[in-house]
């Protein structure tokens, strides 16, 4: 991984994180991702897109080497396009700034990108699925992600010019952005012949902190109400799930 990589040697992997307001949780991220990226033969980036934090969050990055790019609109998809115009890289992974990868994980990501494939995603754990409704969750995502190919939103790759000619991730919603994503970037791939690949092994490790912010009947009822009314993540005010800290949290 070179950290300024000259006009010779422009990285060939960049790692995109939206990060608003993360200053906690972003150095264990950075750290592993470091270490994954270091371990690949190409060069690589990593860029944190600044979501408007009132935090450390930048300088966070900065001491890690990553490149900063500012976003002011808080939405997690203007936060992703952010990072993916900038990037340098021909293939692109996007992550959570709340989620752990592994060297073996970014390896086959960047083996399946260079035999061809569109893009992809990974299963995911929970850091702590000790807690009934986390276990539940955690078991309900493992189940519909095996049975319908779902890719997991903290955890997405794709090749550069793919993501970019399907317009990236839709702003005109504040939530499933990353849903959205995928299954243009799936179509993109079955018109050029190109597998969007899914990878079950060395799953990335997420947060569960939105289990602990939230009860399981908000969780719930949530989304119940965006089954019926997908139309309502283009609003912020009905993606509290999404946007919504307790006073004071930054964990």
């Amino acid at each position: 991984m070179r950290d300024k990589p000259g006009p010779a040697e422009a990285p060939q992997l960049s790692a995109i994180i939206p990060a608003y307001n993360e200053e906690r949780y972003l150095p264990a991220t950075l750290a592993a991702l470091r270490s994954a990226l270091l371990a690949l033969p190409v060069g690589s980036e990593i860029i944190v897109v600044d979501n408007n934090s009132s935090d450390a969050t930048a300088d966070v990055a900065r001491q890690f080497q990553a490149r900063v790019v500012f976003e002011a609109h808080n939405q997690i998809a203007r936060a992703r396009n952010a990072g993916l115009q900038a990037a340098m890289g021909r293939y692109v992974v996007f992550l959570d700034a709340d989620t752990i990868v592994s060297a073996p994980l970014l390896s086959a990501c960047l083996q399946e990108l260079q035999a061809g494939a569109c893009g992809g995603g990974s299963a995911l754990r929970f850091e702590d699925e000790g807690s009934g409704f986390a276990r539940w969750s955690a078991a309900l995502w493992r189940h519909f992600s095996s049975a319908f190919d779902l890719a997991a939103g903290c955890f997405l790759y794709a090749q550069r010019h793919a993501a970019l000619e399907i317009g990236g991730f839709d702003e005109r919603y504040y939530a499933a952005e990353d849903l959205f994503f995928y299954r243009r970037l799936r179509r993109w791939g079955k018109m050029q012949a190109r597998p969007f690949v899914m990878i079950r092994q060395w799953p990335p490790t997420t947060s569960s902190r939105k289990l602990r912010w939230h009860s399981s009947w908000f969780a719930l009822r949530t989304l119940l109400f965006i089954a019926l009314f997908p139309g309502a993540l283009r609003f912020r005010r009905f993606c509290k799930w999404w946007y919504w800290r307790p006073p004071g949290a930054s964990a």
